[in-house]
């Protein structure tokens, strides 16, 4: 429901903004009646137990901190997660390898924790 603070916070100015998510949301979730759903937003599911270790990426965006909150979820449902947090990248930084210096850097991390779970 976009409704986490960083939507507000973040939900102008950094790419990502709030019209460019409804407009996502709208073209990902055509029935209203289902936008609450666990399948729709595994941050929803009532049982995260047992699920294969996770890598959960994040960076100033809008989706900061549900990104953060689903990775404590699973942590308090006793999976192995990493959580990489790059406050000073914007969505999509993961295209942005070749000519910004700290999303190359945060690339190289993720394909680290990539290959260690390989």
């Amino acid at each position: 429901a976009l409704a986490h603070l960083s939507v507000q916070t973040l939900g102008q100015g950094f790419g990502l903004d709030i019209p460019l998510l409804t407009w996502f949301r709208g073209h990902f979730v055509q029935d209203p009646a289902v936008i609450e759903d666990y399948r729709v937003s595994p941050l929803r599911n009532p049982d995260l137990t047992g699920l294969p270790e996770a890598i959960v990426i994040t960076a100033t965006d809008p989706l900061r901190d549900e990104g953060l909150e689903y990775a404590q979820k699973l942590r308090e449902a006793g999976n192995t997660v990493t959580s990489l947090d790059y406050p000073e990248l914007i969505h999509g930084f993961i295209s942005m390898g070749g000519v910004v210096p700290a999303a190359r850097k945060a690339i190289n991390d993720i394909c680290v924790e990539t290959k260690r779970r390989l």
